[in-house]
């Protein structure tokens, strides 16, 4: 069995409308069909489709999809469980199913005419159309139609602790938090895993992985601390790994309609003093140990096509800081703490104990603000616990002012885009920013091609980097290490398939002796 460790993350739910990160999304990629995937090459291919044809005007996509494929529970698995997913996701995708539906932009309908023919009507030619379905895990129609009727509430409490899947593996064991073990599943579709199973373990520390690791108890460790790589190098057992990554780490703002109690946080020029105060090259050395990138936008430039290059980091510049706060009438008092429009500047700040760099980034943000006059508490929570502070009641983002967390998705830059949009309030976007004309930039991109995409999703991002709802920190490197035993290939270290887990072929190819 390959053992894959890491020490920053969980799996946060096993339910598909629920869970966000990335582990998450690894168990989904392999215990559920998907119409399409990503290869080593960032290339679209087939997954339970065999076939695609895209019609004329563009606007209808036609798969045959496999046939003979079972679910976990023996009832078959055809098109039309397909069908009902991407129709149940676009009629709920502006509730249950909100998670998915940048995915389903702008499709009509979906049809399943034969067993293995699935067509999929677009109401415009759509750019994002092959990554959207590229990223939508297929659901037993049998299983989730009963939580899916009225307005679908049921389908995100739905705990699913015994995932019924037709991928090429099974969950046969799991417990929360500490690891979840797959075997390879002989009702899969398509070709057979060359491995019998395999299993994600979690650790509490990265010194705990790397033991693990060093004792053999471990094939491969992911976001392997920067600080460990020399010493890791020196071992000829194990292969280190450590190339520019898209896990981007940022400080957001409450920019919500109802965060009416500091509202100097909403003005850009008090978000530009801010960002003018970090120093993210010593976020670099002090968090990563130099192994980062800086980014002004949210797009990493790892993604050389997307990413625009005109949008840089704003270098640190603490006088021209305190100066753009002096020039709002936000003075100091005795304490060293500014008062702007008769309150304290003094800020709730939360994190996720697991985001990349936590907590040795807070207290370096929290640092750098203190001496420009911004007093800042951090509260650190697990993700979960995350996410519920930041959302609040009925999706109303009270109770705090900024955040910090993480963020990566795949090759596509609309996983970056739609974040912030409004479509995503308390689904996606951590910040409750919404922008009718960014919004409008982002529609625009996905039905545009070519040069023209290229153009419109570069003013979306001068358009975020005008506003600040957040501001990047640095792009961490992708640091994994394998020690050399069989088949562990390569791309299982290629920031594009690991870190978001957007194919299973890494999986699928690996060997064990």
């Amino acid at each position: 069995m390959l053992r894959i460790g890491d020490a920053l993350s969980r799996i946060d739910s096993l339910n598909p409308f629920v869970g966000r990160n990335g582990f998450a999304t690894a168990t989904f990629r392999v215990i559920y069909p998907y119409l399409l995937q990503y290869d080593e090459t960032q290339s679209i291919v087939g997954d339970f489709a065999k076939t695609t044809e895209v019609s004329d005007d563009a606007k209808t996509l036609t798969f045959t999809t496999y046939d003979g494929g079972k679910w976990s529970d023996g009832e078959d698995l055809t098109a039309e469980d397909a069908a009902w997913t991407i129709n149940t996701i676009v009629r709920l995708k502006d509730g249950a199913a909100a998670k998915f539906a940048p995915y389903v932009a702008n499709i009509v309908r979906a049809t399943a005419p034969t067993p293995t023919t699935l067509t999929v009507e677009y109401s415009t030619p759509t750019a994002t159309a092959e990554d959207g379905l590229a990223s939508l895990p297929i659901l037993p129609e049998h299983i989730w139609a009963p939580m899916a009727e009225g307005k679908g509430e049921q389908l995100t409490t739905f705990v699913n602790d015994a995932p019924v899947g037709a991928g090429p593996f099974q969950v046969t064991k799991y417990t929360e938090n500490q690891f979840v073990n797959f075997s390879a599943y002989d009702g899969y579709y398509g070709p057979a895993p060359k491995l019998k199973g395999f299993g994600f373990q979690f650790f509490t520390s990265n010194d705990a992985m790397l033991s693990a690791l060093r004792s053999h108890e471990l094939d491969v460790a992911y976001e392997v601390p920067p600080t460990a790589v020399s010493q890791l190098e020196s071992d000829k057992s194990l292969t280190v790994n450590n190339v520019p990554g898209l896990d981007i780490d940022v400080l957001g703002f409450n920019s919500s309609a109802s965060q009416d109690e500091h509202p100097e946080l909403k003005n850009p020029k008090v978000r530009q003093a801010i960002d003018l105060a970090i120093d993210k090259e010593s976020l670099i050395d002090v968090v990563a140990d130099g192994s980062g990138t800086l980014t002004g936008t949210m797009v990493p430039p790892v993604l050389e096509k997307w990413n625009d290059p005109s949008v840089t980091a704003t270098p640190s510049d603490l006088d021209a800081a305190n100066k753009l706060l002096d020039s709002l009438g936000y003075t100091k008092g005795a304490d060293g703490i500014r008062t702007a429009d008769g309150h304290p500047m003094d800020y709730t700040l939360l994190f996720p104990s697991v985001a990349t760099g936590a907590p040795t980034v807070v207290t370096e943000v929290v640092k750098q603000l203190a001496a420009i006059g911004i007093k800042v508490e951090a509260r650190s929570s697990d993700f979960p616990s995350f996410l519920q502070a930041i959302y609040g009641p009925d999706n109303q983002y009270r109770g705090w002012d900024m955040m910090i967390s993480d963020y990566a998705f795949g090759y596509d830059p609309s996983g970056y885009l739609f974040s912030w949009t409004c479509a995503q309030l308390g689904g996606n976007n951590l910040t409750g920013y919404c922008d009718k004309d960014y919004d409008d930039l982002f529609a625009r991109q996905s039905t545009q091609i070519g040069d023209e995409r290229v153009q419109t999703v570069r003013e979306a991002q001068q358009r975020f980097a005008q506003q600040k709802p957040v501001i990047p920190l640095y792009v961490a490197n992708a640091i994994s290490v394998a020690r050399s035993v069989g088949n562990v290939p390569e791309q299982t270290s290629s920031p594009l398939v690991v870190v978001n887990y957007m194919s299973k072929l890494w999986i699928e190819q690996a060997t064990l002796g």
